[in-house]
Order: structure tokens, then sequence, then C-alpha cells
């Protein structure tokens, strides 16, 4: 049970989760990399279905390390509808703590122990990998798209987070407590945002991690003008849910 899970030492409470499309230049490196670290927590990949073959790769690992599951999803693709997979996987579980970190070495996959250190050190729900705040930075081809983004987020609202497009962050059981994963709207890489700003507004405790955010060096990038716009598209549509949400109250 979760109280019983709450008496083991953190790292024993850890699900690393890693979303995938299209990795397969990465996702054994990185796999291996991310087991090196400790032999405590476990692992799930959630591929969507890659046509590349992420998933075989993944599942050759799983096979000769029982730390490491795979699931692939054969319905709509997207990168949040895979997020709320691994968040339903997670919250059935009995972990404590879920890292979410991406399959391109572009998060630091030693990171993951420094978001969960500030985090317990805060008492903090939801750490999230900062390159925002003080210590933070990053190197990407898509800096400016990056920065134009997340500061119209910030405008439309007006929120204290520095970071609102990260989705490398340490989150608690209990965030779900609060948020249900079920009713998450964003089926793209609105995904952190929509969690981080609805954890924000139900009064969670959130902070910010510095993380230095480098260049791609394998496999192309997610983000192109298609998922700027998809990207634009539902954070105008969940900005427009709280208007209406808001208008509902004052009635």
């Amino acid at each position: 049970t979760y109280e019983m899970a709450k008496q083991k030492p953190i790292l024993e409470q850890l699900l690393i989760v890693v979303p995938t499309y299209n990795e397969a230049m990465n996702i054994e490196a990185l796999l291996k990399a991310v087991l090196a670290m400790n032999d405590k927590f476990d692992v799930l990949v959630v591929d969507d279905n890659s046509p590349d073959g992420t998933s075989a790769i993944a599942q050759k690992i799983a096979k000769k390390d029982k730390r490491v599951n795979v699931i692939v999803r054969k319905g709509p693709k997207g990168r949040g509808l895979a997020a709320i997979r691994a968040y339903e996987y997670f919250y059935k579980s009995s972990y404590m703590y879920m890292v979410e970190l991406d399959a391109d070495f572009q998060e630091n996959p030693k990171d993951v122990f420094k978001l969960l250190e500030e985090a317990e050190k805060a008492n903090a729900d939801m750490a999230i990998g900062s390159r925002y705040v003080k210590g933070g930075g990053f190197k990407s081809d898509k800096r400016w798209l990056s920065l134009i983004a997340n500061f119209f987020i910030l405008i439309m609202f007006n929120t204290k987070i520095k970071d609102l497009t990260c989705t490398f962050h340490a989150i608690k059981r209990r965030v779900f407590d609060a948020i249900p994963y079920a009713e998450l709207r964003s089926k793209g890489f609105f995904i952190a945002s929509e969690l981080h700003l609805l954890a924000e507004k139900s009064g969670l405790k959130i902070i910010e991690v510095p993380i230095f955010f480098p260049r791609r060096e394998k496999g192309k990038t997610k983000i192109d003008a298609g998922v700027s716009l998809d990207f634009a598209k539902n954070a105008i549509l969940f900005w427009l849910f709280r208007r209406k949400k808001r208008w509902e109250k004052k009635r």
C-alpha cells in the first residue's frame, strides 16, 4: 500500500517514466545510463508505437532487466496521451515519486537525483526542472521558440512558475489525488504546462530546480511548426476552459 511504501528508502519508491516516439538512436543508451545510476528504482517506457523500432529496443532491454517495463500505445499518438498513460500506471502502483525524462539526453539523467533531493528538502509536491531560474539555461535550435511560448503562457495565466514548457519534473503521488490524471485535457506537448498550472491552482507546493538543456545530438526534434501550433491551440483552449469555470462559479 501507499502507507507501506512511505516507509521505504526514497529511490525504492521512484518510477522514472520515459515517453518515446522515434527514439531508436537514443533509447538504448538512455536506458543503460539511467539503470547504471542506481539499482533501486524502476523505469517505464511509454512508446507511441514508433515506426523506427524504439519499442523493440526497449523491450529487449526489459527482458534482461526486470526493473524496466514497456508500454506500446496503439491508439491515437500524442505526447499528452503518452504522459496520461504513464500517470495512470504510476498512480495505480505503489510508487511515491515519478520523474518524467525524455530519451534525447537534453535532460541529464543524473538531474533526476537533483530534482528528488530538492523536492524532499523543500517537502514539495512537484519539482520542475527549470531553464529560466538562476543557474539554469540551455543551448538549443528551438531556444527562441521556447522563450516566446513561455512568455505568452506567463502572461495568459498569471503564474509564478518560470518554466512552463519543460516536461522534466519530479511529481509526488498526492499530486494526482488533487488532479485526477483522467481529467487532463491536452493530447500534445501542452500536457506538462496544464499539469503545472493545475497544481499551482490547487495550492500544491511547487519548486523550480535549475537545469541545463543542451542541443540534441542524435535523432530529430519533435518540435516543429505543427507541434508549436498544437501547443498554442491547447494553451488557448485551456485558458478558455479556465475562464468558463470561473464564470460558472460566479453565477
